[in-house]
């Protein structure tokens, strides 16, 4: 598998402005073919997924799905390391990331764009903002979920951004596996109940103030050690009890 010598990469991300026209309507097919600009990851090469070309944050989940199933033999570390995503983004799903995030006319403004989606800075921006990195941690999340198909996983963690945010960014909810887990079957459970209604659970006042109880828990207790059947039951007790003060 193909990815960015670490010079490539970095002229690649200091060449965006002169670069604009290629990343509206060009193409960067020489990162792939010249062995001057990329190496070799020992790691099967990957299919390529079959993903819903446009800018609606609804089909993120059905995404996530599609480039799990070519890239869940990554391991976390080969995940992490910005060389591997931005290849991709540049080549193989430089149309999926050119339709996620359009780039704007104003020249200041798509590059700052690009940078963000096309690249990542750090860890936090390959888990929330790279185009195609986060999908896949989306799916290495979801797939943690024990009672739940990848399907429903990721359906219930990205239901709403601002929800899927809050959950990620709390260390307990993301740290603890089986509390993740158990936060996933809930939101799940309620959205077969709630049908095309939405259900009170997803509400930006009840998630937030359940997730700041429960994350406010882990200083205190050990969440993991408590049988997957109690963990369900804490988090919707928080839940609802959040729902009734909201």
């Amino acid at each position: 598998m193909k990815y960015l010598r670490q010079q490539a990469l970095d002229r690649l991300y200091d060449e965006v402005p002169e670069n604009l026209g290629r990343y509206r309507a060009g193409s960067f097919d020489a990162l792939e073919s010249d062995p001057m600009l990329y190496r070799e990851l020992d790691v099967q090469a990957p299919g390529v997924a079959k993903l819903k070309v446009d800018k609606d944050a609804t089909h993120d989940a059905a995404n996530a799905a599609a480039i799990w199933s070519t890239l869940s033999h990554l391991s976390p570390a080969d995940a992490r390391d910005r060389r591997v995503w931005t290849m991709l983004a540049h080549t193989t799903y430089l149309e999926y990331a050119r339709a996620r995030y359009p780039i704007p006319d104003d020249d200041e403004a798509a590059i700052k764009q690009i940078r963000s989606h096309w690249f990542a800075s750090n860890n936090r921006a390959l888990e929330r903002d790279q185009a195609v990195s986060r999908l896949w941690w989306f799916a290495f999340m979801a797939n943690r979920a024990q009672n739940l198909s990848l399907g429903e996983a990721l359906n219930a963690l990205l239901h709403r951004t601002d929800l899927r945010a809050n959950l990620i960014e709390r260390p307990t909810m993301a740290q603890c596996v089986p509390l993740f887990s158990a936060w996933l079957e809930v939101l799940a459970k309620a959205q077969k109940i709630s049908g095309d209604d939405e259900h009170e659970f997803f509400r930006r006042p009840v998630y937030r103030t359940a997730l700041k109880r429960l994350n406010a828990l882990g200083g205190y207790r050990l969440l993991d050690s408590l049988a997957p059947k109690q963990l369900r039951k804490l988090v919707e007790t928080t839940l609802a009890d959040a729902s009734a003060q909201a």
